[in-house]
């Protein structure tokens, strides 16, 4: 009976990953509002009865897929950190990450997680948690002599955060591709908070 149950707790396991990897593909190529359950049951050949088993509906079944993604990606550029590189290098992979993760995800995608209140509230919980880890971060390039001294971080991520909500307000993504926005928010900023010092690494790493 205990070989059933684990086998059986395994095989849910296994399942699980099936349909959160089936479910975030989908809904990063066609948007979250065109996939149905009944199109993600029926690309596992399962039940939909099985897929409600397991979740209990699409938003809980997106808000694990963002939330896993995002932990992935930090997890990644934190490991990159921990290994003494300066906070450019750390930058320029933060960037080759997000870039890389976000170049195929089509834009409907964006604009529709923000229907969903659980996603919403979500994302406002990390974006104050990585606001407080980015003004660290801005500090120790402070520190290190690649950023300027003179800049008031907290009102610069104010700022950077009105970006981020403007592009979804007017729908940039349909408009402009992926590298196009992530060069122009990210890269522009940098350069204005960069030293003459943060300055000649970006001309000699992003080129």
């Amino acid at each position: 009976m205990q070989e059933i149950t684990r086998d059986l707790t395994d095989y849910r396991i296994g399942l699980r990953d099936k349909i959160l990897e089936t479910a975030m593909a989908a809904f990063e190529k066609k948007g979250v509002k065109a996939v149905k359950m009944d199109d993600i049951a029926t690309a596992l050949s399962i039940s939909k009865r099985t897929l409600y088993e397991i979740y209990d509906d699409k938003e809980a079944l997106l808000y694990e897929g963002i939330s896993k993604r995002d932990r992935l990606r930090h997890d990644q550029i934190q490991s990159y950190a921990s290994k003494g590189h300066n906070v450019m290098e750390i930058l320029k992979e933060a960037y080759r990450v997000n870039s890389n993760a976000s170049r195929n995800i089509c834009p409907a995608f964006y604009e529709d997680i923000h229907r969903y209140p659980k996603i919403e509230q979500y994302m406002q919980k990390v974006r104050a948690q990585k606001g407080a880890e980015i003004l660290d971060f801005m500090h120790s390039g402070v520190e290190q002599g690649f950023f300027r001294s003179d800049i008031n971080y907290n009102l610069f991520l104010i700022l950077y955060d009105s970006v981020t909500d403007a592009i979804i307000e007017n729908k940039l993504l349909s408009t402009y591709t992926m590298d196009e926005l992530y060069y122009n928010f990210f890269l522009v900023p940098l350069r204005g908070v960069c030293t003459e010092k943060g300055l000649q690494l970006v001309a000699e790493t992003w080129k």
